[in-house]
């Protein structure tokens, strides 16, 4: 069948014909291939065993990006290397797979971070199939209310996604005005093309493969300035319908894993060491209360901007400008702000698609607006 109409802003419907508006379903399809290729270590051979050639269990961590994945990344890192005194320092910690490299224990979990995006961001959802690496695997969901992953996402596409061949630290960051100079900086934008692209925005403007630069401000998008953050959630691949679509399809597959587990970035947001200690226990590991408070301590909203001012985690975790607080990862670290971007006649599309595909249990309720 057809893939689901793209999103269409409320502003454009009278209120009477909301109700009939069309009901956006996810589509299934067995007969669809598309596999992974998540930035986590690679299978060690038999994609369904579910432990690896060390006997370590594995452990699959997936969500949309902006959801909170490196947030959760480095509290696992830093408690694991703790617990396991491992003596890693910097990006390995945050990275995951380096650590599993340091151990033969048994009981060390073998956590991958892979979330598909290359093979599903902009793909049409009739062509989604779950990674054959999945299976009989445990897997660990990360979700986030939409509308805040949207919007979280639109800065991460507008300052952070300019496709860096060379992913090297700088006094000042990632700034693709450095392209080709001492640093080795070269901009690409060449992944708003890629499967089936942002149809709307290539639609609309000429694709250029370097960014467009603000010498005042020294940020620089791959969009451009006329693309606006409601022209980003009409896209039919990649705009709000694929953010609340990619966690859907993952919690529609448990069947498929050994072990299931959700976890929201609100919850993290309330009460980190109660998720940390319930991770934990999902891995079967038992860390003592000095390592969750390393973990803990190294996790602040604070402790992390710091870290991405200096570069301390590697490419991962670094500002893109550090003069300008939009184009970091830590940007804002916050619950329900999403509320400043909308007014209410947005609002009100976007509750309308989250009742149609998002599962109850993710537990996001609208709002009366």
């Amino acid at each position: 069948g057809a893939p689901p109409p793209p999103l269409v802003l409320l502003e454009l419907l009278p209120l009477s014909a909301r109700a009939s508006a069309p009901v956006l379903l996810l589509t299934l399809l067995t007969d669809a291939v598309v596999t992974s290729s998540g930035d986590g270590d690679a299978s060690d051979g038999d994609d369904s065993s579910p432990v690896n050639r060390n006997g370590q269990r594995i452990t699959y961590l997936v969500s949309f990006p902006k959801s909170g994945r490196t947030w959760l990344r480095l509290l696992l890192g830093e408690v694991l290397n703790c617990q396991y005194e491992l003596a890693a320092a910097g990006w390995r910690v945050l990275e995951l797979s380096p650590l599993v490299r340091l151990t033969k224990d048994a009981t060390f979990p073998d956590v991958r971070v892979d979330h598909a995006k290359g093979e599903m961001e902009l793909v049409p959802f009739e062509r989604w199939r779950l990674p054959r690496t999945f299976y009989n695997k445990q897997v660990l969901l990360l979700v986030r209310d939409p509308r805040d992953v949207f919007v979280s996402n639109w800065y991460e596409k507008k300052f952070r996604k300019l496709g860096l061949r060379a992913k090297t630290n700088h006094n000042r960051g990632y700034t693709a005005d450095m392209r080709g100079g001492a640093a080795g900086v070269d901009a690409d934008c060449s992944w708003m093309r890629k499967k089936q692209g942002l149809k709307h925005y290539l639609a609309r403007f000429e694709y250029r493969d370097e960014p467009y630069c603000n010498e005042t401000t020294l940020t620089c998008s791959c969009f451009h300035p006329d693309y606006t953050i409601l022209d980003f959630m009409k896209e039919p691949l990649g705009g709000f319908d694929t953010v609340l679509h990619f966690p859907t399809f993952f919690y529609a597959q448990r069947a498929h894993y050994s072990r299931f587990m959700l976890v929201r970035y609100e919850d993290m947001f309330a009460d980190r060491a109660g998720v940390l200690r319930r991770v934990l226990a999902f891995f079967d590991v038992r860390a003592r209360r000095r390592c969750i408070d390393v973990a803990l301590n190294a996790t602040t909203f604070d402790a992390m901007r710091e870290a991405e001012i200096a570069g301390r985690y590697g490419w991962r975790l670094t500002a893109r400008n550090k003069n300008d607080t939009q184009t970091f990862k830590t940007r804002r670290g916050e619950v329900g702000a999403y509320r400043e971007y909308f007014n209410t006649t947005v609002l009100q599309m976007l509750e309308m698609q989250m009742r149609q595909i998002l599962p109850p249990e993710f537990g996001y309720a609208t709002e009366d607006l």
